[in-house]
């Protein structure tokens, strides 16, 4: 089932794609279904030249709860997309009490983010989002708001994009659920001693009251492993690289 998703996100890139949900945290079939319904973005259609996939269990208190896969395709040295799919289920007894699928799908040109769609259902709420650009300025279309970002204001938009290392450089992130952009203060520590063997840490720091500090883990590569966030006093959220 994970090669099958793989694969199937990988053809997704070519066509028109749609739309999403996170900051926070998938079984091949509901993947497939909901990418396939779904029709936005023009992808290029250039040769990719290198193709990267983060597939990450989701755990809630060291129990694996489901899943986030993402497939990162840089067609040149300006140019990348994104399409990633989530799956979180919480059951209590048996029963599930909590659902949350986050489908998105990006595009960024000279490290910015150019073009943005996703679809969110969290308890059976749906939420989505789009993100348009152009020199003038940043659309970002919410279900019920619209918010007009100047270039002047925001030269070079961001989101969450933990797999680029450049997001170390950045003082506001754009909430890819609700397209609020927040200030955040990130420092970065490469020899914690809480880290596991070969890796180190980017601690971001969320400069809001409704904001949850996290921390981003890299291994010696340089490359994406994982993140943890404190959801409330008793509840930690991580994300655990298996590939």
């Amino acid at each position: 089932p994970q090669q099958a998703t793989r694969n199937y996100l990988m053809n997704c890139i070519n066509f028109k794609l749609w739309q999403r949900c996170v900051g926070t945290l998938l079984a091949a079939a509901s993947i497939a279904q909901v990418v396939a319904q779904e029709a936005s973005l023009d992808m290029p259609q250039a040769i990719p030249q290198t193709v990267s996939h983060y597939d990450f269990d989701v755990l809630l208190n060291d129990k694996v709860i489901g899943e986030h896969i993402f497939v990162v395709t840089d067609f040149n040295a300006t140019l990348q997309t994104v399409v990633g799919a989530a799956d979180y289920r919480v059951k209590f007894l048996g029963v599930e009490v909590f659902r949350y699928q986050h489908h998105h799908n990006e595009r960024w040109e000279r490290g910015c983010l150019s073009d943005y769609e996703a679809r969110t259902e969290t308890r059976g709420e749906l939420t989505t989002i789009i993100v348009e650009s152009s020199p003038e300025r940043y659309l970002v279309k919410t279900n019920s708001n619209t918010q007009t970002h100047r270039r002047a204001d925001v030269p070079c938009l961001w989101s969450y994009a933990y797999w680029r290392p450049e997001i170390s450089n950045q003082r506001s992130l754009m909430n890819g659920q609700t397209g609020a952009l927040k200030p955040v203060t990130i420092s970065e520590t490469r020899d914690l001693r809480d880290s596991p063997a070969g890796l180190h840490a980017l601690n971001i720091s969320l400069d809001s009251v409704d904001g949850a500090p996290l921390v981003v883990r890299f291994d010696d590569q340089g490359r994406w492993a994982g993140l943890e966030v404190q959801v409330s006093e008793n509840r930690q959220l991580v994300y655990r690289r298996r590939n």
